[in-house]
């Protein structure tokens, strides 16, 4: 997926959230519904991403590796 892709999805899911969490507020008085939504929508995605898997021969680039690296000074030095 390009960037812009991922960008656009990431707005579009803001503006719909937003809006859905505006109307439950005028429907019930409060947003307590929809940050339960919101965190069941949350423990639903996380599992559906634990079933993700890479595909087979395809190597992860040694520039990604190496960008996922913590610089030395952010290591623990305890």
């Amino acid at each position: 997926m390009t960037p812009v892709v991922v960008f656009a999805a990431h707005q579009l899911g803001a503006a719909v959230a937003a809006t859905g969490a505006g109307l439950v507020r005028d429907r019930l008085g409060d947003y307590a519904m929809a940050w339960y939504v919101a965190g069941a929508l949350s423990i639903g995605v996380a599992g559906l991403s634990l079933l993700l898997r890479r595909r087979p021969g395809r190597p992860v680039p040694d520039a990604v590796l190496a960008a996922a690296t913590a610089p030395k000074a952010w290591r623990f030095q305890g």
